[in-house]
């Protein structure tokens, strides 16, 4: 998809341009342009309506890449970046668990790599 596709499908799903934008769930942090290829070749998907017919590795030209930025990335960076469950109270009450031990398994991960590169730090 180019740039000027994902701009007419972004106006064409949410014409107010007030939604929310999410990639795999996680918000949008910023938009970057690197070569093609940078971080690995580009994949591209040629389709059919909406069959895939071929894909190919392109490494010349130049990609736009969207980062992302969710409440995992957040946590392994600031560890004690809060997180608010209110909203699922009224339209998820049954997710408020899994997403609390969630967010928990992520901080313990998180401390504990911390811990371990402290302690390889220190030399011990």
């Amino acid at each position: 998809m180019t740039s000027e596709e994902l701009i007419e499908s972004l106006k064409k799903a949410d014409p107010s341009g007030k939604m929310e934008v999410v990639v795999g769930n996680e918000p949008v942090w910023f938009v970057h342009t690197t070569p093609a290829y940078w971080d690995g070749k580009m994949e591209r998907i040629y389709w059919n309506g909406n069959t895939p017919v071929k894909g190919e590795y392109v490494a010349a030209g130049s990609k736009l890449g969207i980062r992302t930025f969710g409440i995992d990335d957040a946590i392994w960076e600031y560890p004690d970046f809060p997180v608010d469950f209110t909203t699922l109270e009224s339209s998820s009450p049954g997710s408020i668990a899994y997403y609390k031990d969630h967010v928990e398994k992520i901080r313990k991960e998180s401390q504990e790599v911390e811990d371990e590169l402290s302690a390889k730090k220190d030399g011990t």
